[in-house]
């Protein structure tokens, strides 16, 4: 009698709100990959689909599962729900905003997770503008300190939702997807206390699609803050008890994904000024309270900001030190870095965004504002 072996499965889940976005191309890319090693399967759980997305369904229902929820569960709710429908021991998590250009792309990933229990997966950003420029280096700083924490601790401190995988043994291992608003961040730090084993796959990645505007880049943001003010909150002394541990790792990852926060330091070190510093921590307060106020304080603050050419060679050799620090590891992950748009994102983008991180968590802690608009859990 000849014994039958059962080939493994890998299960893509892709959650999707009312609109397909980039959904089509890419399950043209998943469908369209040879995968002889493992079965795959393809679920898309949909919430309020609109009429447009029907046309979706009817072309690809003999390839993809669709789940359709005409109410709106939220993300957390439609991915543990996904989770429950699939069969796969492999579980590959995609927004619908991204693209697939690898025709290895599950091959890569099935490659890697014969040995590891959770993997993020390298993201760059569309460049067509600067908005995107700018998020391609957030996306770079991101992988550097995800990569430091798999080199250092073969663990995850946190992941990006657009692409990432978990093994199915480590999902139930840690209870599915929490009920929080960044539910990636803590899924990913929830398995640094399980020692789950953490791959950074930098050997592929997915394209993501931007904001469309600077409006819509603040409407994220803010919602990540409060998300991570959240986070924080539910494991601050979690989180004090590893900073302690790992010192150095905790630092240089901080610094790695907010370097303009040592720029009040600078500012110190520059020349004291009680009233620029009263008038600084009250913009955040200002921010973190009354959100419209956001575009005057951005002004105020990158005026605060140039303060600190005051000390024109100390943060130059900090703009330059940080930018080949970044650059050796872009190198490894491969990155590519423009010194011109990095100087960009150091000197201006990189500001505004910890400025909103700084308001949102006074936001958050100070005066207890946790609604995010436009956002079910």
């Amino acid at each position: 009698m000849i014994k039958v072996t059962k080939r493994d499965t890998m299960s893509i889940i892709i959650p999707v709100y009312r609109e397909a976005k980039n959904l089509e191309n890419i399950l043209k890319a998943l469908i369209n990959e040879e995968t002889l090693e493992f079965e795959k399967e393809i679920i898309v759980t949909v919430d309020e689909p609109s009429p447009r997305f029907v046309k979706i369904i009817s072309k690809y229902q003999n390839s993809v599962t669709f789940l359709i929820s005409k109410k709106r569960r939220g993300k957390v709710n439609a991915l543990n729900d996904a989770i429950s429908r699939s069969s796969g021991r492999i579980l590959v998590f995609l927004d619908n905003d991204i693209k697939i250009r690898d025709k290895n792309f599950l091959k890569t990933i099935y490659k890697f997770m014969k040995d590891y229990d959770i993997a993020e997966i390298k993201k760059i950003s569309n460049r067509k503008k600067i908005l995107g420029r700018m998020v391609y280096y957030d996306y770079l700083t991101f992988s550097v300190a995800s990569y430091l924490f798999y080199k250092k601790l073969k663990k995850s401190a946190g992941i990006n939702g657009a692409a990432f995988v978990l093994t199915r043994k480590s999902v139930k291992e840690l209870g599915g997807f929490k009920q929080c608003i960044l539910e990636d961040l803590d899924i990913g730090y929830r398995s640094f206390f399980h020692s789950l084993r953490f791959k950074f796959i930098h050997e592929t990645e997915v394209i993501v699609d931007p904001p469309s505007s600077w409006r819509e880049w603040l409407d994220q943001r803010k919602r990540w803050v409060i998300g991570a003010a959240l986070w924080m909150k539910d494991y601050f002394f979690h989180l004090k008890r590893f900073a302690k541990k790992n010192k150095r790792l905790s630092l240089l990852s901080t610094i790695t994904l907010f370097p303009s926060g040592l720029f009040p330091l600078f500012m110190l070190a520059s020349t004291f000024r009680p009233l620029e510093s009263f008038v600084l921590i009250l913009l955040y307060i200002l921010v973190g309270y009354f959100g419209p106020f956001f575009p005057i304080a951005v002004l105020l603050s990158y005026g605060f900001t140039f303060l600190l050419l005051q000390n024109f060679l100390a943060l130059s050799a900090y703009f330059l030190v940080f930018m080949f620090y970044i650059y050796r590891y872009a190198k490894k992950i491969n990155y590519g870095l423009n010194p011109f748009w990095f100087f960009v994102y150091f000197f201006f983008y990189a500001p505004l965004w910890f400025m909103l991180l700084v308001a949102g968590f006074i936001r958050v802690l100070v005066f207890k504002k946790t609604e995010v608009r436009g956002w079910k859990i």
